[in-house]
């Protein structure tokens, strides 16, 4: 068997088993080689938990590069970009 990476939060996965592609919104163990996704597809927004093995992940590969803040908390974009620049009127009337 080839070693296959688990899907990751952020990743957008393809496959015979979906009929969308599907954003992977978190990932918990869940056996010896078994994984419950929490998906939500990229066109209709429906939510789906499954449990795939590597056999099932064999069958499955990243519909695209995930983005590096794709995962992340709402509050993590303004931190990896820096916080905004005071103006010096706050707190002035």
């Amino acid at each position: 068997m080839r070693d296959l990476e688990i899907p990751h939060a952020g990743e957008v996965l393809e496959g015979p088993l979906f009929t969308e592609p599907m954003r992977v919104e978190a990932v918990r163990w869940n056996g010896l080689d078994a994984w419950l996704l929490d998906l939500i597809g990229t066109q209709t927004q429906k939510f789906r938990r499954c449990r795939v093995t590597y056999a099932h992940l064999e069958q499955l590969q990243p519909a695209h590069p995930p983005s590096r803040l794709s995962a992340a908390a709402p509050w993590a974009k303004e931190e990896a970009t820096g916080p905004r620049p005071s103006t010096g009127s706050e707190g002035t009337r």
